[in-house]
C-alpha cells in the first residue's frame, strides 16, 4: 500500500524504574533521515533505533523522541550523616554548658540543619532493557505506518482524480488535431484567393496541408503521454515505494505537453495544455508527499 510521508505517532510502556514514552514525527524528505533525541540512559540504543526505523520506513525525515519518567522512588536515595549529627550535639552541649542554656534540640530541628539529610541521585542501569524498549518503539512505528497509509490513500485518490482530468484534456487535444487540417485548408484557400483572385490547385493545397501537418504533428507526443499515464496507473497499484519514480514520470509528461503546445500553435490546444500542466503540478505536489 502506498504511504504518505507525514504523520505522528506515540506509544508508551513500563520499563525498569519508570515509564518510557516514544514519539515519532515524520516529515517530507527526498531520502530517509532519522534524528533522535534520547536521554543519556538510552544513547547506547541509538544505532538499534535507527536500524529498526530503516527496516520499516523507506523515505522521509523522522524525529524520534524518547521521554523517560522515572518513578519517584527511583530518583533519589536519602540517608543521614551520623558523624555530622554527633558534631551538632557536641556543639549544642558545649554552648549549653558555657552559657547556661537548656538543651532543647528536637528531631525536626535536627533534620533542618544543613547537611544532616543527604540526597543521592540513583543511577538507573537500563542496559538490559532493550527488549522492552524495542516493543514500545515497534508499537509507535506501527501506529505511524497506519497514519502514513491513511495519508497515502487520500493522496492516491487525489492523484487518480487529476489523472482523469489529464486524460480528458488529452482526448480533446487529439480530437482537435484532426480538425486542424480542415481548418488550415479553408484558411489557406481563402488567403490564396484574396491574394491572387484565383482558386488554388488541389495539388498545391494538398502540398501545403502536408507541410502544415508535418510541422504541427503532435501524434508522437500524445502517444508518449498516454504511455506515461499508463505507467503512472501501473505504479500506483504496486505495493512498493514509488514517489521518486512518479515524480520523474510527471516531469517527462510536462516536457511532452510543452512540446505539444509549441508545435500545435493553436489556441484550443494551448488552453488544454495549460490545464494538463496545472493538473500535473498538483500530481507532483501530491507525489512529493508519497514515501
Amino acid at each position: 500500500m502506498l504511504k504518505g510521508m507525514t504523520g505522528f505517532a506515540k506509544a508508551e510502556g513500563r520499563i525498569k524504574g519508570g515509564i518510557l514514552q516514544i514519539e515519532i514525527k515524520s516529515f517530507n524528505h527526498r531520502f530517509l533521515e532519522v534524528v533522535t533525541r534520547l536521554p543519556p540512559e538510552f544513547l547506547t540504543y541509538e544505532e538499534e533505533i535507527k536500524r529498526l526505523l530503516r527496516e520499516k520506513i523507506r523515505r522521509g525525515s523522522l524525529n524520534v523522541l524518547f521521554l523517560y519518567s522515572p518513578r519517584a522512588s527511583s530518583l533519589k536515595r536519602v540517608h543521614w550523616d551520623e558523624r555530622l549529627v554527633k558534631r551538632y550535639f557536641q556543639m549544642v552541649k558545649i554552648l549549653s554548658q558555657k552559657f547556661g542554656l537548656k538543651n532543647g534540640l528536637t528531631v525536626n530541628q535536627l533534620f533542618s540543619l544543613p547537611g544532616v539529610l543527604v540526597y543521592e541521585e540513583k543511577n538507573i542501569d537500563l542496559s538490559g532493557e532493550w527488549k522492552k524498549c524495542k516493543k514500545i518503539l515497534e508499537r509507535a512505528i506501527e501506529k505511524l505506518i497506519k497514519v502514513k497509509e491513511r495519508e497515502g490513500r487520500t493522496l492516491l485518490n487525489d492523484i487518480f482524480h487529476n489523472l482523469r482530468f489529464i486524460e480528458v484534456s488529452l482526448k480533446k487535444i487529439e480530437q482537435r488535431s484532426k480538425q486542424r487540417a480542415k481548418e488550415f485548408q479553408k484558411r489557406f484557400q481563402k488567403k490564396f484567393k484574396d491574394l491572387t483572385q484565383e482558386k488554388i490547385a488541389q495539388e498545391k493545397l494538398l502540398e501545403e496541408t502536408s507541410l502544415f501537418l508535418r510541422n504541427t504533428d503532435i501524434s508522437e507526443e500524445t502517444v508518449r503521454v498516454r504511455s506515461h499515464l499508463k505507467d503512472i496507473n501501473t505504479l500506483l497499484r504496486k505495493e512498493e515505494e514509488v514517489g521518486r519514480k512518479l515524480d520523474f514520470i510527471a516531469q517527462e509528461i510536462f516536457r511532452e505537453v510543452n512540446t505539444m503546445g509549441a508545435k500545435a500553435n493553436d489556441y484550443f490546444t494551448s488552453r488544454e495544455v495549460v490545464l494538463i500542466k496545472s493538473f500535473l503540478e498538483k500530481i507532483r505536489e501530491q507525489v512529493q508527499n508519497l514515501e
